[in-house]
């Protein structure tokens, strides 16, 4: 697959600023688009190819929470129309619960469906103290699209900001989005970036299609002498964006393991040891290597 062929969408403010996270740490090669309600959050999205749509509902101010007028002007937006040419594979993240997000989503996934584009979708639901209101309101995003797209991972703020209780606002949220972003960059190199143990990306997009329905994510990072125990440690843990006892009901998983040049073939073992024992024994692995020296 070529770089272009994969390709970000950041829905609302919350999935913009994902994917502009994302296309930063790669100075552009891989191609990200953001499309908001809100002109002036999106003009902010420097590393993104920028949309905005809804001038005549919203004014350029934001949905107001208004999920079906975010739906109303993703059909009216003219520049939408072919967003999707040439993509073989798009990732699209999107905050849900609220307006734009969630109006969205359905919308880009019907459009996604018409060109045969394969679709990973990052859905981040509100922190639980943000009211019934809006868990309502995720949930019943998370329906209507539960028969659109290839595989859907639901991402929720409670999890992706579980770290210790002094980091303050900023250091949560930034430490959550680059945690996010370390998980979709790893997809995108494991087709793009020499490992040995390769993935084709014809395999990648098979795997997606055969993958429908909701999949988790997991995230291990560590460095040092015991970097390998310690990563397997916390992506097996029970908090942040561990699977924990996600694994064990897992009928398939993806694993991407990425190091520098002094990766050692007993590291990937042993990984992967690890991840298989979490896992039942009938599940299907499929695994690529990624060495990149940054």
């Amino acid at each position: 697959m070529s770089d272009a062929g994969f390709v970000l969408f950041g829905l609302g403010g919350a999935g913009g600023k994902v994917v502009n996270t994302v296309a930063a740490q790669h100075n552009g090669e891989i191609k990200a688009i953001a499309i908001d309600t809100d002109f002036e959050a999106v003009s902010r999205l420097g590393n993104c190819e920028q949309h905005r749509i809804g001038k005549t509902r919203f004014d350029g101010t934001g949905s107001g929470g208004d999920k079906s007028g975010a739906g109303m002007a993703t059909d009216e937006a003219s520049d939408l129309v072919n967003i999707f040419e040439n993509v073989q594979v798009a990732v699209i993240v999107a905050g849900i619960g609220k307006g734009t997000g969630s109006g969205m989503l359905p919308k880009m996934l019907a459009k996604a469906a018409e060109r045969n584009v394969a679709t990973l979708v990052f859905m981040i639901v509100p922190f639980q103290f943000e009211g019934v209101e809006l868990s309502r309101r995720a949930a019943e995003t998370e329906q209507s699209v539960s028969k659109l797209g290839d595989i859907r991972i639901i991402c929720r703020n409670d999890d992706l900001c579980a770290f210790s209780s002094e980091a303050t606002l900023v250091e949560s949220f930034n430490r959550a989005t680059l945690s996010l972003a370390e998980g979709i960059t790893l997809i995108w190199k494991m087709t793009t970036m020499p490992g040995y143990i390769n993935l084709d990306s014809a395999t990648l997009v098979n795997i997606i299609r055969s993958g429908r329905g909701l999949c988790n994510l997991g995230v291990g990072i560590a460095s040092g002498p015991q970097r390998t125990k310690m990563a397997a440690e916390t992506l097996l843990a029970n908090r942040g964006l561990g699977l924990g006892s996600k694994l064990s009901g897992a009928k398939a998983a993806l694993v991407g393991i990425i190091g520098g040049e002094d990766l050692r073939l007993k590291e990937i073992s042993d990984t992967m040891s690890s991840i298989g024992s979490a896992l039942s024994m009938d599940a299907e692995i499929r695994m690529a290597t990624v060495l990149d020296p940054a």
